[in-house]
């Protein structure tokens, strides 16, 4: 049975699972509306859950104990199940992605691009290539103010080709420097 009761304190409601370990809470959708959170009794939406007609595929959010991380996958009846996530827009936006509050990486793009990076692990080797219809995409890889760009093998000291902004190329030891626009 559920029972919904209010706190002390702040006030907020609490919905308390009783009888068997076991059981969870299920809410269950008999139109194809969905589910929305909000933070007060107006209409600001913190989380909505949607779904689509005939879905066989959703998403398993998993806790986790001490040292173990948690987990966000796709589930369903199908063998082969990708996860998708969007911004929404037309102006720049930006997935970000955070490690103790500092931000580690940033991914952006536009709403008109014609191509996009793809990245791949696994074998023969992983790679990043720039993709798309656009017929040849380029892919760009740039720093800020005089950063140099370096390639290792091993995770390790080994660098085998440094792209320096004054236009210096190391390759395993070797500096060539450019004359002229290097592009």
């Amino acid at each position: 049975w559920m029972r919904g009761v209010a706190t002390g304190g702040s006030g907020a409601a609490v919905i308390n699972i009783q009888g068997s370990t076991s059981n969870g809470l299920l809410f269950y959708d008999a139109g194809t509306g969905g589910y929305e959170f909000q933070s007060d009794n107006t209409t600001t939406r913190i989380l909505r859950l949607s779904r689509t007609a005939l879905g066989v595929n959703g998403v398993d959010i998993i806790s986790a104990t001490t040292t173990y991380y948690p987990t966000i996958s796709a589930y369903g009846s199908d063998a082969n199940i990708g996860l998708s996530y969007k911004t929404k827009g037309t102006v720049a936006r930006y997935h970000n992605f955070y490690d103790s509050g500092v931000l580690q990486a940033a991914i952006g793009g536009n709403s008109t691009s014609t191509s996009y990076l793809f990245m791949r692990g696994g074998a023969p080797g992983s790679a990043i290539s720039a993709q798309g219809s656009s017929g040849n995409p380029t892919l760009t890889i740039y720093t800020v103010s005089t950063g140099s760009i370096i390639f290792q093998t091993n995770n390790t000291v080994n660098t085998i080709l440094t792209l320096e902004n004054a236009g210096n190329v190391t390759a395993n030891g070797n500096t060539f420097t450019a004359c002229g626009d290097v592009t």
